[in-house]
């Protein structure tokens, strides 16, 4: 009987074994034939939870390797019966010895809730060769120019190719003038013709663009030189006549300015653009002593400057003139049928000369305040025909009224005398 019961034991025991053996999770851990030393490969761990195994949330998983181990988290619940893929970046050191073999297995924690405990398994360690990648790298850079004026534009020119980089890592591509960084960017392509707006900087001298390409294992670099100076591409006789140009503009508007704050209230911003034109003459003169291009666009601002201001001068005249036209012709509404015909006749005749003339100020910009003064003298006759015209009517008016007064009051007196005079026949009869 106690030998039967010890074999019940021992058969007991084994069976549990196979349960608990059958009920173990399947650890499977996939990796490249071939990575390569500065690269990421791709690592896959199956997790297979079996039938006969217990509820378990894989907490985490490790790659254990010779450089370091690797965590990465989960946090999943598996259910018996079912499975779990995950897939974990490696990057193998750049310093890694080449060529070789090394081992790799992947360790992970799940947490059984039927024990309520932590448990930890390993995969079987996968062998997989490391080695050392030489691609073949181009780089070749040149500029559109070599001779340029301060901060004028111009094109850099980045030609690359890199030939066996595995894996889809990005180069990096950095530019430098003498030294200091101007540009940066990951590259997508492995090959490519690039192509980048630039400026010379502001001062003169010899400068050197160098093109760096980062590609993992290595770097490849180029480089070319521009050289600064006011004198490349200068246009000094251009320059010049556009500085006269603005010269003569501002004296012209100077002279128009005195002769109109005489005649009519100028605007201050008139006054200010003048200023302004002076200030930017000035500078283009420095400019132009310099060979400076930007003495350009300062005799341009000159130029620009003195013309608005011209057209202020000019707009002032027309808008003065027509707030002196208006009140004539309300007058002439007023006392149109008092006129005689030779006095409407130049009156009208008046009226429409100092119209074209308001129109004409803007195409004659010269004679503006000659043209000007000729509106005043015909505004004047027109006013002088005009107050002619209503003092005699008015002197009319009040010769009539007079008239009327003296008949009126004879007509009175008259009638008091022949009142008197019939009361008297009346009273002697």
């Amino acid at each position: 009987m106690r030998r039967l019961l010890i074999v019940l034991l021992i058969l007991l025991a084994i069976t549990y074994n196979r349960v608990l053996a059958n009920s173990e999770l399947n650890i499977e851990l996939e990796l490249p034939e071939r990575a390569y030393a500065g690269f990421e490969c791709n690592a896959t761990i199956r997790i297979s939870n079996p039938p006969e195994g217990t509820p378990i949330k894989v907490l985490w998983i490790r790659l254990i390797t010779p450089w370091g181990t690797k965590h990465h988290s989960v946090n999943l619940e598996l259910s018996p019966g079912t499975n779990l893929t995950q897939e974990i970046t490696l990057r193998i050191p750049l310093e890694a010895k080449t060529p070789a073999y090394v081992s790799i297995k992947a360790t992970i924690r799940v947490y059984d809730f039927e024990r309520a405990k932590q448990v930890t398994f390993e995969s079987d360690s996968v062998r997989i060769l490391i080695d050392r990648v030489i691609p073949k790298v181009s780089l070749k850079v040149n500029t559109s120019k070599q001779n340029l004026t301060p901060e004028e534009p111009f094109e850099l020119l980045v030609s690359y190719s890199i030939v066996d980089l595995p894996g889809g890592e990005s180069p990096t591509l950095k530019i430098t003038i003498n030294n200091s960084l101007i540009n940066s960017l990951n590259l997508s392509e492995s090959s490519a013709d690039l192509y980048f707006n630039l400026t010379a900087p502001r001062n003169e001298g010899t400068y050197e663009i160098r093109v760096i390409l980062y590609y993992i294992v290595g770097e490849e670099s180029n480089k070319s030189f521009i050289y600064v100076s006011r004198r490349f591409g200068f246009r000094e006789k251009e320059a010049w006549e556009q500085i006269l140009a603005a010269n003569q503009s501002l004296e012209f508007v100077m002279s128009l300015y005195n002769a109109a704050k005489e005649q009519i209230e100028v605007p201050e911003e008139a006054l200010s653009l003048i200023s302004l034109a002076g200030i930017r003459i000035e500078q283009a003169l420095d400019a132009f002593q310099e060979a400076n291009n930007s003495v350009f666009s300062l005799a341009r601002d000159s130029f620009n400057a003195s013309n608005a201001a011209i057209k202020i001068i000019l707009t002032t005249y027309q808008e003065k003139l027509s707030a002196l036209i208006s009140p004539i012709n309300a007058t002439v509404e007023k006392y149109s049928k008092i006129l005689s015909k030779p006095e409407m006749e130049n009156v009208t005749r008046s009226l429409e000369n100092v119209v074209e003339i308001r129109e004409k100020i803007l195409d004659e910009p010269e004679n503006a305040p000659i043209l000007y003064e000729e509106a005043i003298s015909d505004l004047e006759k027109a006013n002088l025909t005009l107050n002619r015209a209503i003092s005699r009517y008015h002197t009319r008016i009040r010769i009539l009224s007079l008239c009327i007064l003296t008949i009126l009051t004879i007509s009175f007196f008259l009638m008091v005398y022949v009142s008197r005079v019939l009361y008297r026949v009346l009273t002697s009869s």
